[in-house]
């Protein structure tokens, strides 16, 4: 049986594990999120369109980056593990893709109606 001073480091081990994963993830979505801004910012800028949100770029790859942890503690996409690794491997990504897509979605429906906005007029 395992003392308490055992579980209490597995506990913080495991816990700075999921943090080092949260932050490389998060660093990861924050790098694609600037990227895309970096190319919005330029089109609106060869219109004559100030445009510069940055920070936006990293609440949202934060925001993301918890939402790919909830899916790792959820098993999602762990299917078809049997398979050649390109099937697993696509199955994953999508299904990661439509977890995001469904909890950005949930997101943007609670800040609308945190402004009572519609929950149309908040997806659109």
């Amino acid at each position: 049986m395992k003392s308490t001073s055992q579980t209490k480091v597995s506990i913080g081990k495991r816990a700075a594990d999921e943090l080092k994963e949260f932050a490389v993830i998060a660093a990861y979505l924050y790098v694609c999120f600037t990227a895309i801004l970096y190319l919005k910012a330029s089109i609106l800028k060869a219109h004559g369109i100030a445009f510069a949100p940055f920070g936006f770029a990293a609440v949202k790859a934060l925001i993301c980056a918890k939402f790919v942890s909830v899916g790792h503690i959820l098993h999602v996409g762990e299917r078809f593990k049997s398979l050649p690794l390109i099937w697993p491997t696509l199955y994953r990504s999508l299904a990661f893709l439509v977890l995001l897509l469904a909890l950005n979605a949930l997101e943007e429906i609670v800040v609308g109606l945190m402004h009572h906005r519609a929950i149309l007029d908040s997806l659109a």
